[in-house]
């Protein structure tokens, strides 16, 4: 049964044409005015939508790649602290 469901959902030209176009999205979204917030859902950034926070993105955002990773790093690394309970 699931064989066949799969198959119905997404034959082999199906999930090749799918495949090409998030392949499309993803570069789309990489290199284009959308570049900066795409890099914060590929850091696996888990965002709060206070005011602040957004101000934060924002200022995050307009800074080089480099400057970005420097922020991811440390995000994920209080992240993992209040994870861990580590205070």
């Amino acid at each position: 049964m699931r064989g066949r469901l799969e198959k119905a959902l997404a034959g082999e030209d199906d999930h090749r044409s799918a495949c090409e176009l998030f392949d499309s999205l993803d570069l789309t979204l990489s290199s284009s005015v959308l570049a900066a917030a795409q890099s914060f859902v590929e850091a696996g950034i888990d965002p709060s939508f206070d005011a602040q926070s957004l101000v934060t993105y924002a200022e995050v955002g307009a800074e080089s790649p480099e400057e970005r990773e420097l922020y991811f790093k440390a995000w994920h690394d209080d992240n993992d602290r209040h994870q861990n309970m580590d205070y």
